[in-house]
C-alpha cells in the first residue's frame, strides 16, 4: 500500500471536498430559487389583498349610500302618503 506523502492530500478527502463545494453551491442556488419564487408570491399576494380591501371599502361606501337613499326615498314615501291621507280626508 502506497502511503501519500506529506502534505498531499488523498484522493478521498479531495473527492470528499469536491462534494461539499458542489453540495453547498447545488443548496445556494436551491436556496434562491425558492426564496425568489417566494417573494413573488408574496408580492402577488399583497397585491391581491390590497385590491381586495380596495373593493371591500368601495363596497361598503356603496351599501352606505344605498342604505340613505332607501332611508330618504321611504321617508318621501311617507310624507306622500301622508299627503295623500290629508287631501283624502278634505273631500
Amino acid at each position: 500500500m502506497v502511503r501519500p506523502a506529506a502534505g498531499r492530500p488523498t484522493t478521498l478527502a479531495v473527492l470528499g471536498i469536491t462534494f461539499f463545494i458542489i453540495a453547498a453551491d447545488g443548496w445556494k442556488r436551491q436556496w434562491w430559487e425558492d426564496t425568489s419564487e417566494l417573494n413573488a408570491d408574496l408580492k402577488a399576494a399583497t397585491h391581491r389583498l390590497a385590491n381586495e380591501s380596495a373593493e371591500k371599502v368601495n363596497a361598503l361606501n356603496t351599501v352606505a349610500m344605498l342604505k340613505e337613499r332607501v332611508a330618504a326615498v321611504t321617508l318621501e314615501a311617507k310624507q306622500l302618503l301622508a299627503r295623500v291621507i290629508e287631501l283624502q280626508k278634505g273631500r
